[in-house]
């Protein structure tokens, strides 16, 4: 069975998860949630799960989440490594301010031997073929004999790593660095560095590298693209983008045969020399989504690795191609104009049809925006503090051809922005809830909302109503609010509970309001005191995104590159 290490799952009721897969099928077979405390670390060979709990490894059965075995140590465990057979397993602790490496077989958890050791460490590697245990840190590379614990060899001068592993005959140590993505490989024994740096094609600008060794061949994820270097040769053999995002984790079977990988919130398995199983057309996928409001059947805009343009009868046209991934779109009304944000292209870009694209960027950065026409919009912006964004909004007019102007100050953040009657906009921020005059710059109506913070808000399309999910605080219970924009009377109210207690994504329709619940849509129809939930099909795959559509449709669209449109028809 090929066990894909400790790929760190999302949380669930506030615990560490071991997802464990069918290996052909790719079923989930079973959820095992660790107790309070403990954290997911490693798969020992036999295929235990192995949790660090304080200053113990607490070994669980795959099968049944059964605790078949535990190892004290004298420290709180920071670290903890297992030997390629099994049976050792070396960890870095701390006790009263020092720390430590202790090293234990994990048939008796028996004390082998234990060395305090200065400086931060970030790794534990055991080379069983040499008989060494290699602690690369800032003070260098050091290699400690694994029967006595004494130090056989320092070398300084280790840049510092992103990824590092051990040749499978252990006379070499690979060493990943992420910008720019670097492979470098230094002997065991000696401390020096073999041959030149390789230069890892860069496919996307936010790397985050892994590495895994099987045979003579290294394989070595960058971004959403696998490459594969030879030992013998030191060079790149093949490289070729393999998933739709970024992999986050990598694993090979121990004879090699097999490969893993974790990307966009789905895993996926194949042997190697085959295909990988996600769809080779990586440009199709996106990241963001934007429609604009034509009843006659508007066109959709992705925005992913590409942006494109895409007509109800899925033409597919492609508008922009840069250097980084399309974040944020937002379009006007009838599709006239398109702004979006690209990262790294540093701004944001408008589109038109007539005119195209625009390369110089009409703002550096913005969090959420509305396009009133094909030459202005509305933008809520954050002043920078170093690192940290001001958490007060600013209303930024951008014009088209024309410079960005502050136009006022908000007290917190946005919640809401549309297009208003008469150029004003339909704001929903913490101050309140209502309508914003751009000319006079003040609220013409404004109503409190309780617990604006923990507030989520959507406008109808005609401007008319909003639509408010507030959530309670360290609660699930939710409470849905229809309101008059107008004067933000308060039209119907409905209490329900959530499966998550993180923010929902939710469209608001005509007659219903929609929002993701997991693998099921979330529905109240006006005029209802309930709500209800619709399952999705399986083959859809992870909900990403929900929007508005035309009529009382729904855009749907999900981590695998489909998008739907789902229409209600007589209650369906």
């Amino acid at each position: 069975e090929l066990v894909c290490g400790h790929a760190r799952l999302p949380p669930l009721v506030g615990k560490a998860l071991w997802s464990v897969f069918d290996p052909e099928s790719g079923a989930l077979l079973r959820r095992i949630a660790s107790p309070p405390g403990e954290r997911v670390e490693f798969v020992h060979p036999s295929g235990l799960l192995c949790n660090i709990a304080h200053e113990e490894i607490h070994a669980y059965d795959p099968l049944n989440g059964l605790l078949r075995r535990k190892l004290v140590f004298e420290g709180q465990i920071t670290i903890s490594r297992v030997s390629a057979s099994g049976a050792l397993v070396a960890a870095l602790t701390r006790r009263s301010k020092v720390s430590s490496i202790e090293l234990r077989e994990w048939a008796s958890g028996e004390l082998r031997w234990r060395v305090e050791l200065p400086g931060a460490i970030r790794e534990l590697l055991l080379n069983e073929p040499l008989g060494r245990l290699i602690v690369p840190s800032r003070r260098g590379l050091r290699a400690l004999d694994l029967q006595s614990g004494r130090e056989l060899s320092n070398h300084p001068r280790l840049p510092a790593f992103q990824g590092l592993a051990r040749t499978p005959d252990g006379a070499a140590l690979l060493a990943l660095q992420s910008r720019p993505p670097t492979l470098r490989r230094w002997d065991t024994l000696t401390g020096e560095e073999r041959g030149e740096p390789i230069q890892l094609t860069p496919h996307q600008i936010d790397v985050r590298a892994r590495l895994a060794c099987a045979g003579d061949e290294v394989l070595v994820t960058v971004g959403s693209a696998l490459e594969r270097v030879s030992l013998s040769e030191w060079r790149i053999k093949e490289s070729r983008p393999i998933a739709p995002y970024v992999v986050e984790q990598v694993a090979l079977a121990p004879d090699g045969t097999a490969l893993a990988a974790t990307s966009g919130g789905s895993i996926q398995r194949w042997s190697r020399g085959a295909e990988p199983p996600w769809p080779r057309d990586l440009s199709a996928r996106f990241r963001s989504i934007a429609a604009a409001p034509d009843e006659a059947g508007e066109p959709l805009y992705l925005g992913g690795r590409e942006l494109a343009r895409v007509t109800p009868s899925s033409e597919r046209r492609v508008l922009y191609r840069g250097r980084g991934p399309v974040t944020w779109l937002e379009a006007a009304r009838g599709g006239e104009a398109l702004l979006f944000l690209a990262k790294h292209e540093r701004g944001s870009h408008w589109w038109t049809p007539a005119q195209g694209l625009d390369d110089a960027p009409a703002f550096d950065e913005a969090w959420s925006g509305v396009v009133l026409d094909g030459q202005e919009a509305i933008l809520e912006t954050h002043a920078r503090r170093g690192r940290k964004k001001d958490p007060n909004a600013h209303l930024t007019r951008v014009v088209r051809g024309g410079k960005a102007r502050e136009l006022t100050q908000l007290q917190g953040g946005v919640l809401a922005l549309a297009a208003g009657p008469a150029g004003d906009v339909l704001l929903a921020a913490e101050e309140g809830l209502g309508r914003y005059d751009l000319r006079q710059l003040e609220w013409r109506q404004r109503v409190q909302l309780e617990d604006a913070g923990q507030s989520q808000v959507s406008f109808s399309r005609e401007g008319e109503e909003a639509l408010v999910i507030r959530s309670v605080a360290r609660t699930r219970t939710r409470h849905l609010e229809r309101r008059r924009v107008s004067d933000g009377a308060l039209l119907e109210t409905v209490s329900f509970r959530s499966g998550r207690s993180a923010p929902i994504t939710f469209a608001l329709l005509p007659q219903r309001a929609l929002w993701l619940e997991g693998a099921q849509l979330g529905h109240w129809k006006r005029g209802a005191s309930a709500i209800e939930t619709l399952p999705l099909p399986a083959a859809l795959g992870n909900p990403l995104a929900l929007l508005p559509g035309p009529s009382d449709s729904v855009y749907l669209a999900t981590l695998r590159g489909l998008v739907v449109r789902l229409r209600f028809t007589e209650g369906k």
